[in-house]
């Protein structure tokens, strides 16, 4: 799956509450983005989706895909606004958090900082 296929299956099943699954990439449909233009970018798109959504618990085993599950539930965060909660029998939490606070330093992300602390109050 990919991120834009969450997105639209969050956007076509509202009041789903947790998915399971890996997410490989962002999807075609994303790909053209620009990574400093992607927050504004799904703000604009596909704000307000997946409006029950709470849970995403992930199968994410590499470095190089831990750090994509990072920036994907912060993508997550930003457009459903119920979303808290990221699982991963892999997730360091430490370095999760970390990762979203230095993406909250960023001029990409730093606008959505009030709708991204929710993932870092959780993991705590």
């Amino acid at each position: 799956m990919s991120l834009f296929d969450m997105f639209c299956l969050l956007k076509g099943l509202p009041s789903l509450v947790r998915v399971d699954c890996s997410v490989a990439d962002m999807g075609s449909e994303l790909d053209h983005v620009v990574p400093e233009k992607l927050p504004d970018y799904v703000v604009s798109n596909y704000s307000n989706i997946g409006k029950h959504f709470q849970l995403w618990r992930a199968d994410f085993s590499s470095g190089s895909n831990y750090s994509r599950m990072t920036v994907y539930s912060m993508l997550l965060a930003m457009v459903c606004p119920k979303f808290t909660r990221v699982e991963s029998p892999h997730t360091n939490v430490t370095s999760f958090c970390e990762d979203i606070s230095k993406a909250l330093r960023s001029s990409a992300f730093h606008k959505y900082a009030l709708r991204l602390s929710k993932l870092l109050e959780l993991a705590k």
